[in-house]
């Protein structure tokens, strides 16, 4: 996962600035996060989506968003949110079960996935 990042020193300025960012200030476009599920497949976490869409309807997925600074992130300690930005009290809070298939996610190093009781996966 690599992230690109791009800071605007004038609002008004735009030459130095890549395309996607003058997209975004130009055009108002909106970037939308994509699906969990999908997130979810492409990460290896299920084979597929059906596969994801079954564990959310069980309630046997949660979601742990990581809140801390980011040379911290590969480490075991929180904090951590749930997708909703509730504070986590534990790993098996029932705040952070995900049972929206449509719920937009993009995880980031960090992030925590909880799968059943027992297997947990941490974003590097």
């Amino acid at each position: 996962m690599t992230i690109e990042t791009f800071e605007l020193e004038d609002e008004n300025d735009l030459s130095n600035a890549p395309d996607w960012v003058k997209d975004c200030v130009e055009y108002g476009t909106v970037i939308e996060a994509p699906l969990l599920v999908d997130s979810l497949v492409k990460y290896g976490i299920f084979k597929s989506k059906t596969e994801a869409r079954n564990m959310m309807k069980n309630k046997g997925l949660s979601v742990f968003s990581y809140e801390g600074p980011d040379e911290d992130a590969l480490k075991y300690k929180g904090p951590y949110k749930t997708i909703g930005g509730k504070e986590v009290v534990c790993l098996y809070d029932s705040e952070s079960l995900v049972t929206d298939p449509n719920t937009r996610w993009m995880f980031i190093p960090g992030d925590l996935v909880r799968v059943g009781k027992r297997k947990f996966f941490k974003m590097r």
